[in-house]
């Protein structure tokens, strides 16, 4: 039994078998990795910090640049998978937040 059932789980299969692999993996090669999570009630300004809308945070990469440098990588995305309505630069793309306007939310949790 690993240290992940000892300790606890997620309810996501996907997640915990997942977690199980990077844990393997890391044991393997003698990696040593910890967690850790304060939750909000404890850790009250970066929870504020992390629900404010802060309009000075969007920003993109110049679209001419980033077209260019598409180019010369010879690929064609077809998701932004990090942005938000403000700043995303392909028609689908994924938020942080949710929005009616956005493919998914978290792109973290999607199966890349």
């Amino acid at each position: 039994m690993s240290c992940i059932n000892k300790m606890g789980s997620s309810r996501s299969e996907k997640l915990n078998f997942l977690t199980k692999r990077l844990w393997e993996w890391c044991t393997e090669r003698k990696i040593w990795v910890s967690a850790g999570r304060i939750v909000g009630r404890d850790n009250v300004e970066a929870d504020l910090e992390s629900r404010r809308l802060n309009l000075d945070m969007e920003w993109r990469l110049d679209p001419n640049l980033l077209q260019s440098a598409l180019r010369l990588l010879d690929t064609d995305p077809s998701v932004d998978l990090i942005a938000s309505r403000l700043n995303h630069q392909f028609y689908r793309f994924v938020s942080c937040r949710p929005d009616p306007d956005a493919f998914s939310v978290d792109a973290f949790l999607l199966s890349w």
